[in-house]
């Protein structure tokens, strides 16, 4: 019986050497008989130690026979001790098997539904809406009860993406006869009836939800720096502060024609318009893109490293030259940045959408296969 899921090939073989250890102290049996026995036939394992038990071929004869009730009580002890150690062991092996199959299926979550409400739990249209409900469902199979540790992201207009205080509920939807777990984000703060403007876009793993009126990204005016900064904890925000779409010579194209975007990203130190110093340089910086409703996935496009004037300053940018995307789809751009100060990737990041029709519809959200109870 083997497993290649990693806590699975943890699991196993503590179990067997918690028998192995058992049946050696109970029984006088060679231990690499025992082991090997066990290693590749567990069941066979326990028959054989069962029947050697009864009778071994180098006891004298009186030794055995000694004793008469004595040893049928011995012998009856032992197969009783054997019997216990079985019936764990038939219990251990479904165990394994169950988290080979949970561990074996983790979760990769898509934003399916953004309802929108007047913030009462009463529907609005999107321009009206005070609030949304979110669902996120895996897109592969799953279990039916285990909670995903997961995050709800959410970046308003082109401010960083900030995490959103609140624990999803994980229920069971059935749709088309198919049960699967989602996850349920209620009463998220999403005011476009009073903001008419605003863009929110949801981040869960990989997945973007735009929510607005017209989710396109307009930045005719980037964010200047007020000066140089240092992060202690490393934690920057990769502000994507320009996209420029251009044809195949390098020349301006509208975003409804152009076959390539220019992507320019400043890094700032998180929560403030400090930039980081021009001779500042990550340790890696990683375009992400999502087309659609896709995931999103890593870019091979290496950034090149730039400076632009201020008043008498200079600060640094790092641009993503010739990304090629198809005229007519949505993209949505994400720069995530590993800094020098930190061994993780600044959780922080800028959601830029570039399409000529920006907003997120998906009225038939893909079902995934049925979960395992």
């Amino acid at each position: 019986m083997a497993f290649s899921n990693d806590n699975v090939s943890v699991v196993v073989p503590v179990s067997m050497m918690a028998i192995y250890l058992t049946l050696a102290a109970l029984v006088a049996v060679p231990a690499e008989e025992v082991f090997t026995v066990l290693t590749f036939f567990p069941i066979c394992g326990i028959l054989y130690i069962h029947w050697i038990t009864g009778s071994r071929g180098d006891e004298k004869p009186d030794e055995v026979l000694k004793g008469g009730d004595m040893r049928i009580k011995r012998v009856m002890k032992i197969r009783r001790r054997l019997f216990a150690i079985l019936v764990a062991m038939l219990t251990l092996f479904p165990l394994a098997g169950s988290a080979t199959t949970l561990a074996a299926h983790p979760w990769q979550p898509h934003i399916a539904i953004v309802w929108p409400h007047d913030g009462q739990g009463n529907p609005t249209t999107v321009a009206q809406s005070r609030a949304v409900n979110i669902s996120v469902w895996p897109s592969t199979q799953v279990s039916c009860s285990e909670y995903p540790e997961l995050g709800l992201s959410m970046a308003k207009d082109n401010e960083p993406t900030q995490l959103i205080r609140s624990s999803g509920q994980l229920i069971q939807r059935t749709v088309g006869g198919v049960t699967f777990p989602s996850l349920e984000f209620n009463n998220i703060p999403a005011n476009l009836a009073a903001e008419p403007t605003a863009k929110f876009r949801f981040l869960c793993g990989s997945s973007i939800w735009a929510h607005a009126a017209d989710p396109r990204t307009f930045y005719p005016h980037p964010v200047v720096p007020t000066g140089y900064g240092e992060s202690p904890s490393g934690s920057l925000d990769p502000r994507i502060q320009i996209v420029w779409p251009h044809d195949e010579r390098g020349q301006f194209a509208p975003v409804e024609r152009a076959p390539f975007v220019n992507i320019a990203v400043d890094l700032f130190v998180h929560g403030t318009l400090n930039s980081v110093p021009p001779e500042y340089q990550p340790i890696e910086l990683m375009l992400n893109i999502a087309e659609g409703n896709g995931p999103l996935t890593f870019s091979d496009r290496t950034a090149q490293k730039v400076t632009y004037a201020v008043g008498d300053k200079t600060y640094p940018r790092w641009v993503f030259n010739n990304v090629p995307v198809r005229p007519g789809q949505q993209y949505h751009f994400l720069v995530r940045v590993l800094p020098q100060e930190g061994k993780t990737l600044s959780p922080f990041a800028t959601i830029w959408t570039h399409a000529q029709d920006a907003r997120t519809i998906l009225p038939y959200p893909q079902v995934p296969p049925p979960c395992v109870p």
